[in-house]
């Protein structure tokens, strides 16, 4: 690993102690998170070795390599082996360097008497080649069938999540039903304490069209006026838009500035609004709006419009 002589100084002066503790600091974090600082460190303290067995470091840096370098444990352990190697290599092969050392193992390994050796190394390999291959087939195997249990585990979660959503939004458009009942039962009984219901039978009960434009409402800003017969039959509102594709539809009916009088959740007819119905009991003379979402398949309810319209008598 090659290190330029300024990199080189500071970490001899960090190994040796001679660093001020704002330096030290600064260089302990970057060791924390630098794993190529730390390959760094550790060439410098082998080549501090190398140095204090030669003999070649000044007196200065000789007395903190002892008293400072060698009171962590294992640098002394380093510092022995190292010893301990240069004993050896000195007593057995001083005259000789590495690679010619190596080419004579190597020659020597290769000589005939060494046959059976050769033999048997031979068939090691080949054992390991062929138990390698086999725990290879093995491994390919145990992977294909956890790929294979994955994928079935991820279909069944897949499944759950689409029933469960079914679910969840059938339990939605019940509790919309629910509270929707509930709006018209206050509204009827406010109306039926002012006198008697004005609600005919369902036999007898005439249904009148009243058509509300959006597509007006946006481009005039003009309010629509319905005329409505005081407390007979139902009132059907005809929302004229453009089909959509929402599964279902949404709508709030309410006074201006006022209290919501019902809401009303319905699937949608190819895209189309089926209709609002509201009793003509309960549309008086006033101002209103009508508030239009389409509902996704997700459950989410997303805005369309407002139709704001005003009720005066027949």
């Amino acid at each position: 690993m090659n290190m330029d002589l300024e990199q080189e100084l500071y970490l001899k002066s960090y190994l040796l102690g001679d660093l001020n503790p704002e330096e030290q600091e600064r260089l302990e974090k970057r060791l924390m998170m630098d794993t190529a600082a730390i390959e760094e460190l550790r060439c410098m303290e082998d080549e501090l070795i190398e140095d204090y067995l030669e003999g070649t470091l000044p007196g200065h840096e000789r007395e903190r390599f002892e008293n400072f370098f060698l009171a962590a444990p294992e640098r002394k352990q380093k510092l022995s082996f190292s010893k301990s190697l240069k004993r050896y290599v000195a007593a057995h092969q001083p005259e000789k360097s590495r690679k010619a050392v190596w080419l004579n193992s190597w020659k020597t390994f290769w000589h005939p008497q060494y046959q059976t050796i050769k033999w048997a190394l031979a068939a090691s390999v080949i054992f390991l080649i062929g138990g390698g291959s086999w725990s290879l087939v093995q491994i390919s195997r145990l992977q294909n069938s956890l790929q294979l249990v994955n994928s079935t585990l991820q279909t069944r979660s897949t499944e759950f999540q689409e029933r469960n959503s079914g679910l969840i939004q059938a339990l939605q458009a019940e509790q919309d039903r629910n509270i929707q009942l509930e709006q018209e039962m206050t509204n009827l009984q406010r109306v039926q304490k002012s006198g008697p219901s004005p609600v005919p039978n369902q036999d007898q009960s005439p249904l009148m069209l009243a058509s509300l434009d959006l597509r007006r409402s946006r481009s005039t800003g003009s309010i629509q006026e319905i005329s409505v017969p005081s407390g007979e039959g139902m009132i059907q509102l005809d929302l004229k838009m453009d089909p959509l594709e929402y599964p279902r539809y949404k709508t709030i009916l309410q006074r201006v500035g006022g209290d919501i009088i019902r809401t009303q959740t319905e699937s949608s007819i190819q895209g189309y609004f089926p209709g609002f119905f509201i009793s003509a009991a309960l549309l008086t003379q006033g101002n209103y709006e009508l508030i239009l979402s389409g509902i996704t398949a997700d459950g989410n309810p997303e805005e369309i419009g407002t139709y704001h319209f005003r009720v005066i008598p027949r």
